[in-house]
């Protein structure tokens, strides 16, 4: 397969930015994602040991 080297700049600059950064890939991931785990977290409190 072919890869224009635009996009093989980008690829490599979003993968280093992904290593030094993985916070911005958490973001990138989505919302929904930290919503699971948050809800993950409440519901796991609720049911907790009192």
């Amino acid at each position: 397969m072919h890869v224009p080297g635009r996009a093989l700049r980008h690829w490599c600059v979003r993968d280093r930015a992904w290593r030094v950064e993985p916070g911005v890939f958490q973001v990138l991931v989505g919302p929904s994602a930290g919503r699971a785990a948050l809800s993950g977290a409440m519901t796991a409190g609720e049911h907790g040991p009192r």
